[in-house]
């Protein structure tokens, strides 16, 4: 949909704006207090200040902060603020000026009003200009103008409120309904001291009677009408002002440091005052007879951040990428990242570029998108052709145009503009977990963000969470967002899954500006196909022009994807063909395209305090297992890796009040089929250290990437420590299963007292620790992990006690064809507290039962048990290690553990829990 608006005044209305500046550009400057002068008064009119005496207002009265005015039978009273805001109050009303701010310098105004009682105009100045900048309250409710001229009747229990020209009109009743109005013609009708509201087209019988000067009257005078004598002796203007329109009018600098604002901060854009003494105003109106002609045009500066693609992209590993356009990666370079002062003209903004050219988009800083994000269908004109596709327009005049030359989205040309948020909003005293959509990229044009499926295909069977941000008090924000795709069975299978975990960078003037998060992941677009590894630039807000991140003023928008930063920002997959650091392959970057860049449209969905969600601070062990993929020579079988022994290889660690997560595992080749390798060491996330990206959301939702300190991260060579390997940028992550739950492969949902998820890696290590030479890569796709409060055997009933456990079982499989993919079955477990000995089951798990009888393999600390014969329907053997965990007070609760089992060829490795 395109949506176009056009705003347009009478003469009459045009004339006052030139008499009324004529009048403020002489005026001398006052105390800080006056906002604004009494530019009409007709009969009587008073005004008190606090307990004072009352006084009656005149001509050129200043106005003063929190000053109540109020009329006779007969009064009316026109003011007129320093920002051209114009109040008309009607006979028998009663107005305040609550609240007024306004910076010339910055375009910062405000003002709140209360209209007790009694008929009024309101012509927006600066003031409606600006989100949430005019409001008026009323005994009904609260209106909120945005470049709006309003007229409505007040009484104590009723009120009909109508928009004659501008943007939009909000209407907050006191009995909790709202309603809004975007087009012109159109009334708010109020009843029953607010509790009944509704919206209908404006009638002749609407418009309040009082507001036009009548014949005969003399301003407040008890003689003749004001002469030019008496209006200097009075105002101290010049006589031959009066008649005559301001030649140049002063535009004020700094800032009030009071709520209200000096009399001589005029600025020179003032355009929309009223003049009373015109009666054809209050006829057009009151017959609702269209305007006659346009106003002037005012050039507004917009400025706007305009990003289009380069000839060819430098990478971080110096591959120069011919033609980035269809991957999305824009902005690289000083000529294709631009900061443009855009003007508004009619529904257009407008620029012309100091390179030549000009560019033209339709207008969406308007009132589109301030009741929630909105979507237009745009087309405009750049200096490269004609641009067309998507914007987007928020609140705060907050719009993103996701634009393709010639209309083809892979010759992308963006533009993001908007007033940046307060960043004192991002870093609130009160912690909540802010939730927020993502719109699609249009390349990528996928469901799930940060992510490209030419190698994977179709997402059929996908869960994702919204791209949560969690509000820490006085330091930086979490950010977190994951996906998980699992579409087919067997070798018919197909996975995927991605973790971005992180937060947001700072400085002392700004804090919460920068979002940034690891993005982390992998899939395997065919179980015979190979598996990657998603890594590459961390995802990232966007800058706008004027330095903020977010938009809107409650942050509602932003854009975040790939960052802009030359040569290092792209994502990358890596497969396990692809060597990645090394000179061993022979992929043409001119044609290989896993690097890209996606960008989507943030919009806010909600808030919801810390305090109401369940968010537990804990230390749980546990069991890690996968199934490796080696990239090194002469060796390409995969091979799984789990906890050698009966010992629980897994903990992880929960901060609630940060916010944070972090988990280590170590995971064996316990059948030491790789050669080389004997077992890795891996670290994720970090609680308050420098290393690592995690967040933690509630006790379901968390996740972390690899801890980047490299001496952490570790390759075992032939079981023998000293001979470890360094290891070059992991690409880890670890995620909980609970985050984003798909039907089929969860565990045990009754087992809320116990923690499991998902988990990979890609490994590139040297055992010399020179990235040149005796490199080698291991990369494990969507392990699993189980891991809970492991029972001490002093806790476990010392007599017979027999308990049986039932949940679920999830595991890798590889097949001696060479596919590979997750399967999942269920558990059981039959045993005996005291001894830790009896009969475990795993069954319906790719078409094969599992069973074993386990004995006690308990610590002095943990209860285990354990098994070396656990043996499959189709032929396969291999080993169970298993713990009891505690659900609080509730000892030995649940049963957690790995298994594995081989055999031709075949391979099955996973983890199961249980509840009792």
């Amino acid at each position: 949909m395109i949506r176009t608006k056009s705003l347009r005044f009478t003469r009459s209305i045009l004339a006052a704006t030139t008499a009324a500046i004529g009048c403020m550009s002489v005026l001398s400057a006052h105390a800080a207090p006056e906002v604004g002068i009494a530019s009409a008064v007709n009969t009587d009119a008073r005004s008190v200040l606090g307990a004072g005496t009352p006084r009656v207002v005149t001509l050129g009265q200043t106005i003063i902060y929190n000053e109540r005015i109020t009329t006779n039978q007969t009064g009316l009273v026109q003011i007129l603020l320093v920002d051209g805001t114009t109040f008309m109050i009607g006979p028998d009303c009663e107005l305040t000026i609550d609240e007024f701010v306004f910076n010339p310098d910055t375009g910062e105004a405000k003002v709140v009003a209360t209209v007790a009682k009694g008929a009024f105009r309101f012509i927006g100045g600066q003031t409606s200009r600006t989100e949430g900048g005019a409001t008026v309250r009323t005994p009904v409710g609260s209106i909120g103008i945005r470049g709006a001229t309003v007229e409505a009747n007040i009484s104590p229990r009723d009120a009909t409120i109508s928009m004659i020209f501008g943007d939009s009109l909000v209407f907050e009743a006191v009995g909790g309904d709202r309603q809004t109005i975007f087009e012109s013609g159109f009334t708010i009708q109020v009843s029953d001291g607010g509790a009944q509201t509704s919206v209908r087209q404006t009638t002749g019988g609407d418009a309040p009677l009082g507001l036009t000067g009548e014949i005969g009257k003399n301003g407040g005078l008890q003689e003749s009408p004001p002469t030019e004598e008496f209006i200097t002796e009075q105002t101290g203007l010049p006589g031959s002002n009066s008649g005559s329109p301001p030649v140049n009018v002063p535009v004020p600098t700094g800032r009030p440091a009071v709520q209200s604002a000096s009399i001589d901060q005029v600025s020179n854009s003032i355009t929309d005052v009223d003049d009373v003494g015109q009666q054809n105003v209050q006829d057009d109106i009151a017959q609702q007879t269209p305007p006659d002609e346009d106003p002037p045009v005012v050039p507004i500066p917009v400025p706007a951040r305009v990003l289009f693609s380069p000839e060819t992209y430098n990478t971080d590993f110096g591959d120069v990428v011919p033609n980035p356009a269809p991957r999305g990666l824009v902005g690289s370079t000083p000529e294709t990242d631009l900061i443009v002062d855009f003007t508004k003209s009619a529904d257009l903004l407008t620029a012309n570029l100091a390179s030549g050219g000009q560019i033209s988009v339709l207008d969406l800083t308007g009132a589109e998108g301030d009741a929630g994000l909105e979507s237009f269908d745009v087309s405009g004109a750049s200096p490269l052709g004609a641009i067309s596709g998507t914007g987007y327009a928020g609140r705060g005049d907050f719009a993103f145009y996701f634009l393709g030359v010639n209309g083809d989205p892979i010759e992308p040309y963006y533009i993001l503009t908007g007033t940046s948020t307060d960043p004192a909003v991002l870093n609130p005293q009160s912690e909540d977990v802010r939730a927020y959509s993502l719109t699609p990229d249009p390349i990528a044009n996928l469901d799930v963000p940060f992510f490209r499926n030419n190698r994977y295909g179709a997402l059929e069977n996908t869960s994702q969470t919204d791209y949560l941000i969690v509000e820490r008090d006085s330091i930086t924000s979490r950010a977190f967002l994951t996906w998980v795709d699992i579409s087919g069975t067997g070798s018919d299978q197909k996975s995927a899954i991605l973790v971005t975990a992180g937060g947001t960078s700072t400085n002392e003037t700004d804090p919460f500006q920068r979002l940034w998060s690891n993005r982390r992941g992998s899939y395997r677009g065919g179980a015979n196909q190979p598996q990657f590894n998603m890594r590459g630039s961390p995802v990232s807000s966007l800058e706008g022009a004027d330095g903020g991140h977010f938009f809107g003023p409650n942050a509602e928008n932003a854009v975040v994807g790939v960052g802009l930063e030359p040569q290092v920002d792209t994502f990358i997959d890596v497969s396990t063909d692809f060597c990645f650091f090394f000179d061993c392959e022979t992929v043409d970057p001119a044609t290989d395209d896993r690097r890209y860049g996606t960008r989507h449209v943030m919009d806010l969905q909600s808030e919801t305090p810390k305090s109401s969600l369940s968010i537990t601070s804990r230390v749980h062990s546990g069991f890690m297992v996968g199934m490796a993929e080696p990239e090194t020579e002469g060796f390409t079988n995969p091979f799984l890796v789990a906890a050698t022994g009966n010992a629980p290889n897994f903990l992880m660690t929960i901060n609630a009040p940060s916010a944070e997560m972090a988990a280590v595992g170590e995971v064996q080749d316990i059948n030491n089929t790789n050669p080389v390798v004997s077992a890795f060491i891996i670290p994720f996330g970090t609680i308050g250290e420098d290393f690592g990206a995690s967040a933690f959301v509630d006790d379901n939702t968390f996740g972390a990437n690899q801890n980047n300190n490299r001496e952490n991260s570790r390759v075992i060579q032939d079981n023998q420590a000293d001979l470890a390997a360094d290891v070059f940028n992991p690409g880890s992550y670890i995620v909980s299963g609970r985050a984003a739950p798909l039907d089929g492969y969860q565990h045990c949902t009754q087992c809320d007292f116990a923690d499991w998820g998902w988990w990979g890696t890609r490994l590139t290590s040297s055992e010399s620790g020179d990235a040149d030479n005796d490199r080698r890569a291991d990369a494990v796709h969507m392990g699993t992990w189980v891991a809970g409060d492991i029972t001490n055997p002093a806790d476990l009933p010392s007599g017979p006690s027999n308990a049986s456990y039932s949940g679920t079982a999830i595991a890798n499989v590889a097949t001696e064809g060479g596919a590979q993919y997750i399967a999942s079955g269920d558990f059981s477990l039959d045993i005996g507290l005291s001894t830790r000995s009896g009969s475990l089951s795993i069954n319906n798990l790719d078409g094969a039962n599992y069973s074993a009888d386990v004995t006690d393999a308990s610590t002095a600390t943990q209860a285990l048990f354990a098994s070396d014969s656990l043996v499959g329907s189709n032929g396969l053997n291999g080993t169970v290690s298993g713990a009891f965990v505690n659900d609080g007070a509730n000892i030995a609760a649940g049963a957690i553990g790995q298994f594995e089992a081989a055999g031709s060829g075949n391979q099955v490795v996973g983890t199961f829990m249980g509840n009792r």
